[in-house]
């Protein structure tokens, strides 16, 4: 019994390390685009879905 248990604990700190591990290279991965995102090359290509409130104007250059 109690050889089991040591195996139980090694191998739920092998868990936790595979599972950050895991974590770590999930974080690389970009989050895919929706379906109805046309595709495009570049920010040119992008559409404008829809726009809240009126644009600001500076009198600075942005």
């Amino acid at each position: 019994v109690a050889a089991l248990k040591e195996e139980l604990e090694a191998n739920e700190a092998r868990l936790g390390d595979l599972l950050r591990e895991l974590d770590d290279f999930l974080a690389t991965l970009p989050n895919p685009p929706h379906e109805s995102v046309p595709l495009g090359r570049s920010d040119a290509d992008n559409a404008e879905m829809k726009r809240c409130g009126t644009p600001r104007s500076f009198d600075f250059p942005v």
